[in-house]
């Protein structure tokens, strides 16, 4: 698949997902992510539809896929963090801010580690 047809339908499952059509777009961005499992905006939008469905187990792998791939990306950092912390796995989601932090730094995860030390 080349780059053109990459984002057709990229950009095709992306205004499906916009017009409320989750599970078609989902199975476009599989078969992309099949295509090109190096592309992290893919695993992104999986993980982002599955969260919209109530997935959050599949949520925190598609996020966890997408770290992988782009470990200094603070938008992927923090879905990773926010579905596993919504899954329960709150050591886990700490320790992802811990990884994000050790190498970048992050506003956003500042506020979030406040708010948790102000709670506990």
């Amino acid at each position: 698949m080349n780059q053109k047809e990459f984002e057709n339908k990229f950009n095709h499952a992306l205004q499906l997902k916009n017009y409320g059509e989750e599970i078609k777009s989902l199975k476009i961005f599989q078969y992309l992510a099949e295509e090109k499992p190096e592309e992290s905006s893919v695993f992104l939008m999986i993980g982002a539809i599955y969260w919209d469905l109530g997935k959050i187990q599949e949520a925190v792998h598609s996020f966890g896929e997408a770290v992988k791939l782009k470990p200094n990306s603070e938008k992927l950092s923090l879905g990773y963090f926010h579905t596993l912390w919504e899954n329960g796995e709150k050591h886990a989601a700490l320790e992802e801010i811990k990884r994000f932090l050790t190498n970048n730094n992050s506003d956003i995860y500042n506020d979030i580690l406040e708010e948790i030390n102000e709670k506990w």
